[in-house]
């Protein structure tokens, strides 16, 4: 039989049995590896460039200013030091197992966790080069991206953002390319999985190995596509047993106890624990399978095994210690894990209570049902139960203030001119509405003036103020028409430029202002705003929470699909901004149905 051609569910079993006799050392590599990461590396990869960043006078990057800080002197040694430490992180973290699978494959004995460690970090002299960077975005950014399986503690889930997705979509070349661009990357991916092998055993440069990696698996493609689709059903069907038993078990346990009582909300806290837990321990083990598959499959098709000379372990090390004395840790575990299903339970009833309070922002009025930033929008956002409406306004050439997002009226009048080459008078006469559809034919821009006195009492406000480089006296015209309307209470200022909002909070800090951002890096305690207004890709958990913490709220931008309207409500983020109002408040009415504990 050839030797590159293996029963797959042989190989599975084998590689299967192999990850569980050998499961205490890659146990206790990961606790190493991880403390070296998260404790040094990855603090040093952060403090390092927010240090430069001060050093050139920034405590917060956003929006334009961190393409500006890039292309200064600071801002490339920060790209530098990120790049050398990120490679740092991906030789130990992934280079680490890679040599951890060829002990296992080989049968070798254990040794020091130093000596892996120093045979790894060794071989980052072969990224010297552009070869070197190319591999480094490969396995931090371009696998996490693809969704590869393979990624590092930097980055374990990279996503396009949700309003570029839009964009790209919405346009039939762009779309083309994206898809075209896609495919491309994910054939380099697949060329490319060997090289890391390469460097770590054959210590060549990045480069060469990225060319040998694609020439291996050329050669033996047949029985790469064969395995690789072969492990994914296997994984799949797996998988699929697993989670069907595992809600088989939960059912039967739930139905027997009342979740009205103490008792049973112990019990679903406990459950909930539970597969905390299974997540947290299975992260802990499906990349080492997924190594040691790809290991294994790059010794066949190499047809040799390397030879390599590490440190035999001549002493137990302290998780070494800890990991023996299993009598007490069970007896831990179980204390903590009583202590924990105990807690849960209140963090659980204190989540029931809190993360439904989310207030609904229909994006320029509900304008997937009438022409943006109108009357007619504004109309139907109050027909659909949202909380505010967010408008764009900029100002005409005889210094009014319009509601309009495009600085350009061609795309929603169909004329060519700029908003600050037009007179009020003549905005009047344009037709703002049968872009969207005939049945708005004659629509009209509105005033700031008109959408304040249409919305009064029954619609909040989110005024994004838009700077085009034209206006006079945009931010103190905003400012006077809304205390003349009598609106500070129920409306809010926010603006891309913090500049805007600076201005805002000096002419009158009682207004309540926002500060939208696509990404922000620093210490954003450090910005003069009442709330982040924050691209949906970017907000997590650790976010909402700081933001919390020093008493702001987390205004999320443009949450259109469904699953992530779910998952910001569950971070408890203050206001959904959205084109889909109707689905938000759908989706809320739903959850608030369901108590946490009815099952």
């Amino acid at each position: 039989m050839d030797n590159k051609k293996v029963p797959i569910l042989k190989e599975y079993i084998d590689i299967f049995l192999d990850i569980k006799r050998n499961l205490g050392m890659i146990i206790k590599f990961q606790i190493l590896e991880k403390i070296i990461i998260f404790i040094i590396l990855i603090p040093l990869l952060k403090y390092i460039p927010l240090l430069l960043m001060k050093s050139k006078g920034y405590e917060v990057l956003a929006n334009g200013l961190i393409t500006k800080f890039i292309f200064s002197l600071q801002g490339v040694l920060s790209i530098f030091w990120i790049i050398a430490i990120s490679i740092i992180i991906l030789i130990l973290e992934i280079g680490g197992l890679i040599t951890l699978c060829y002990l296992i494959y080989t049968k070798s004995k254990e040794v020091a966790f130093r000596s892996v460690a120093r045979f790894c970090i060794r071989k980052t002299k072969s990224f010297m080069g552009i070869g070197g960077v190319i591999m480094g975005l490969y396995f931090i950014i371009i696998a996490p991206l693809l969704e590869f399986g393979i990624h590092t503690s930097i980055f374990s889930e990279i996503a396009i953002p949700d309003f570029i997705e839009e964009y790209i979509f919405s346009n039939t070349l762009l779309n083309i390319t994206y898809v075209l661009l896609t495919l491309i990357l994910v054939v380099l991916s697949v060329q490319w999985i060997f090289s890391l092998h390469i460097v770590i055993f054959e210590g060549k440069s990045a480069l060469k190995a990225l060319k040998e990696s694609t020439r291996l698996v050329r050669k033996n493609i047949k029985a790469f596509l064969r395995e690789t689709v072969g492990f994914i059903f296997i994984n799949f069907i797996v998988l699929f047993i697993i989670v069907i038993i595992a809600i088989l078990i939960m059912g039967i346990i739930i139905s027997s106890v009342n979740m009205d009582t103490t008792t049973g909300q112990v019990v679903f806290s406990a459950i909930t624990l539970l597969i905390s837990i299974g997540v947290f321990s299975f992260g802990f083990i499906v990349i080492p399978i997924q190594v040691y598959q790809i290991t294994r499959m790059y010794f066949r098709f190499k047809g040799e095994i390397p030879s390599i000379n590490l440190e035999l372990k001549v002493k137990e090390s302290i998780i070494d210690k800890i990991l023996m004395r299993k009598r007490t840790l069970w007896l831990v575990g179980v204390v903590a894990f009583m202590f924990f299903s105990f807690s849960s339970r209140l963090i659980l009833l204190e989540i029931e209570n809190t993360k439904y309070n989310v207030m609904i922002t229909a994006h320029r009025g509900s304008s997937n049902e009438a022409p943006e930033n109108t009357l007619a929008s504004l109309k139907a956002a109050i027909d659909n139960g949202a909380d505010y409406a967010e408008i764009d306004v900029q100002e005409t050439k005889d210094g009014k203030i319009v509601v309009i997002h495009d600085s350009n009226l061609k795309r929603t009048t169909g004329v060519n001119k700029n908003i600050w080459e037009m007179e009020l008078s003549e905005i009047r006469e344009l037709d703002n509405g049968s872009w969207f559809s005939e049945k708005f034919k004659g629509e009209k821009i509105p005033t700031l003036e008109e959408v304040l006195m249409y919305t009064n009492g029954r619609l909040k406000l989110n005024i994004e103020i838009k700077k085009n480089g034209h206006e006079k006296n945009l931010v103190n015209e905003v400012v006077r028409i809304i205390k003349e309307s009598n609106r500070m209470d129920s409306t809010v200022i926010t603006s891309l430029d913090y500049n805007v909002i600076q201005d805002v909070e000096k002419i009158d800090s009682k207004i309540k202002t926002g500060y939208i951002m696509y990404m922000a890096i620093g210490n954003l305690e450090q910005l003069n705003v009442d709330f982040y207004s924050m691209e949906v890709s970017n907000v997590n958990d650790s976010f909402v929470s700081k933001a919390h913490k020093i008493g702001r709220e987390v205004h999320v931008w443009t949450v259109n699909d469904e699953e992530d309207m779910k998952e910001m409500i569950e971070l408890g983020v203050d206001n959904i901004i959205t084109d889909k109002d109707k689905l938000v408040r759908k989706v809320l009415e739903e959850n608030k149905e369901v108590n946490i504990f009815d099952f």
